[in-house]
């Protein structure tokens, strides 16, 4: 219909370290209704392998954030503490 309803950007390291995916969603206006970022990074300190971050902001016709959505977990699906965790990429 000629809406862009997605946009993602997805640097990572070549070393394999660390991954982050940015991504924009938009409603039929072309305003931002969720942003989402998704982080894969090792040297947590809470998890021996990686760490997987996920976080969504949800918005409203006036940009206010209404919601957000947050998890940690290893590589099994776990919950890990983010107090105990060092988050490098937290910006």
């Amino acid at each position: 219909m000629g809406h862009i309803v997605l946009i993602g950007q997805y640097p990572y390291s070549e070393s394999g370290d660390w991954s982050i995916g940015y991504l924009h969603y938009f409603d039929k206006n072309d305003k931002t209704f969720a942003f989402e970022r998704q982080t894969d990074f090792y040297n947590s300190i809470c998890t021996n392998e990686l760490a997987h971050e996920n976080i969504v902001d949800y918005y409203d016709k006036d940009f206010n954030r209404r919601k957000r959505n947050y998890s940690l977990k290893d590589n099994e699906g776990n919950l890990l503490e983010k107090d105990s965790c060092m988050l490098n990429y937290d910006y």
